[in-house]
């Protein structure tokens, strides 16, 4: 029988930092019970007609996608402050609503003291899970998402995509009549720029720049043949439930810089329109810029850590290799040699953003010497 014996090797890539290569991690985002920030920004829009939503111009153009960009957000409006506070939200009014979910940012308008909520959890290398909101605005305090999005995922590096997809229900009354609004909305994430920033208080750093898409569809529940018998066993038996006609479609694009270390620290928001906004609008519904935290950025790694637990387990002819997360790493790269490791002589198992991989291909070797080697992205080979 084939055996594979393994080498341990803590490997790390010598490297010389880039442009452009910005990498923002669970680590830059806030994920910790007793962490805050403040921003400032315009005062919270009030639609006064459909998409009749007052803009603020924009003092700069935030530029064509690419980099390297510096977004100079030193000014902008102060009209508004808010609080952003990470809370346990098993001991909060959200808690019940929301049991096991491990964190939520309460949002506080300082100057009416008005709340709304964001339950979240960071998990690294899967990024933000957003399991829904509440706010104390509306009918429905909690409004829990059909399933949990992943908005900000982790990594993110210039030139990711992804989308999310989420919809909730609202009851809200008109007329004396209450009814069901059904909201959908379809979000496309661009990392689009990249470059550095400069804010309030908290000087400049680092930033890549997610440009958003999104399509909300808003509908209502409709007293139609087929719909609801107002009855929930006889609706199950019957197969029957709620009908919704779609009554309005809109579309905003979000601009988010996310600073390692700091995660989001400012956002623009587009208008509402019938049709999507254009990459670069020049009106604003908000712009909102940190400038207060007590949140401290984690230690700029200057090169990956070395994997220095490689474990190897070997079944039906594949080998199993399992090491430990190292700090300032992104991705880790398997190789392995046939001929005891000598210069020239590695192969590329694979790559791999977690801390384990399977070489399929164990079995066709008597023997076979492994190593693992962590990549920043922040960094490339020379």
């Amino acid at each position: 029988m084939k055996t594979s014996a393994a080498l341990l090797l803590g490997c790390f890539v010598a490297t010389t930092a880039l442009w452009g290569q910005i990498t923002i991690r669970s680590s830059d985002m806030f994920s910790k019970v007793g962490e805050y920030y403040r921003t400032y920004g315009n005062l919270s829009p009030q639609q006064t007609a459909l998409f009749g939503i007052e803009t603020i111009p924009i003092r700069e153009q935030v530029g064509e996608s690419g980099g390297p960009h510096l977004w100079d957000f030193t000014d902008g409006p102060t009209d508004e402050t808010r609080r952003f506070d990470y809370v346990d939200p098993s001991k909060t009014i959200v808690g019940a609503s929301f049991p096991g979910v491990t964190l939520a940012e309460r949002m506080t308008l300082e100057a009416t003291g008005d709340v709304k909520w964001l339950l979240i959890e960071q998990v690294p290398l899967v990024g933000r899970r957003v399991f829904g909101t509440f706010d104390t605005d509306v009918d429905e305090l909690a409004r829990i998402f059909d399933q949990p999005i992943v908005d900000f995922p982790d990594p993110m590096q210039f030139g990711d995509t992804w989308s999310t997809s989420v919809t909730f229900t609202n009851t809200f009354s008109i007329l004396g009549l209450t009814a069901k609004l059904r909201t959908t909305q379809i979000a496309e994430y661009e990392v689009d720029a990249w470059g550095e920033i400069e804010l309030p208080n908290l000087g400049f750093g680092q930033v890549l720049r997610v440009n958003v898409l999104t399509q909300q569809i808003d509908a209502i529940e409709a007293d139609a043949l087929g719909g609801s018998t107002g009855d929930p066993d006889l609706d199950a038996e019957l197969g029957a439930g709620p009908t919704f006609t779609d009554v309005q479609q809109t579309y905003f694009r979000s601009l988010f810089f996310l600073r390692k270390g700091l995660g989001i620290v400012a956002q623009i928001i587009s208008a509402p329109s019938p049709a999507p906004p254009g990459e670069n609008f020049q009106e604003a519904s908000q712009f909102v810029r940190m400038f207060e935290t007590n949140k401290v950025p984690p230690e700029l790694c200057t090169e990956p850590g070395a994997v220095d637990d490689l474990d190897i387990s070997y079944s039906g002819g594949r080998a199993l290799l399992k090491w430990g997360p190292t700090d300032c790493t992104d991705s880790y790269r398997v190789e392995y040699s046939n001929l005891g490791g000598i210069p020239g002589s590695w192969k590329s198992v694979g790559e791999t953003q977690g801390t384990f991989l399977v070489d399929p291909t164990a079995a066709l070797d008597p023997s076979r010497i492994y190593r693992v080697i962590s990549r920043k992205a922040d960094f490339i080979i020379n």
